[in-house]
């Protein structure tokens, strides 16, 4: 009965000398696990780090884009308000001309006039000095 017992309580180590056996396996299964995630953790901050590095250039130089597209649209407003002056001028100017011109040839019919006047009065002059 106690050899009964002996051979019980051997089984019994054995089994639990192979369960320590297999959670000591386990346990360093798991801390190779646990260690190999903890470096993906690190490369994937390392990457989180460089994206958001990237995102924040970009973002940068989108703000500078935009900045240069502002001042452009002001420079394209300006150039069109501009334009739309001197067209005003040029339609004045163009008004001023076209006045003159109409100016000129009235005043040019009032010096043929003048001057068929002019001669008609010295014919008559010519004329009553040649007759006395």
């Amino acid at each position: 009965m106690f050899l009964k017992q002996l051979r019980e309580a051997e089984a019994e180590l054995e089994e639990e000398r192979k369960q320590r056996a297999a959670a000591g396996n386990a346990k360093k299964k798991l801390e190779g696990d646990l260690k190999n995630m903890e470096g993906q953790v690190e490369m994937a901050q390392k990457i989180k780090e460089d994206s958001v590095r990237q995102m924040r250039k970009l973002q940068a130089h989108l703000k500078e884009y935009q900045r240069e597209v502002e001042e452009a649209q002001m420079s394209k407003e300006d150039m069109a308000n501009h334009m739309k002056e001197n067209d005003k001028k040029l339609k004045n100017l163009e008004a001023d001309l076209l006045q003159m011109q109409e100016d000129l040839a009235a005043s040019e019919r009032a010096r043929k006039q003048l001057e068929g006047e002019r001669d008609e009065l010295q014919d008559e002059i010519n004329n009553s000095a040649n007759n006395k």
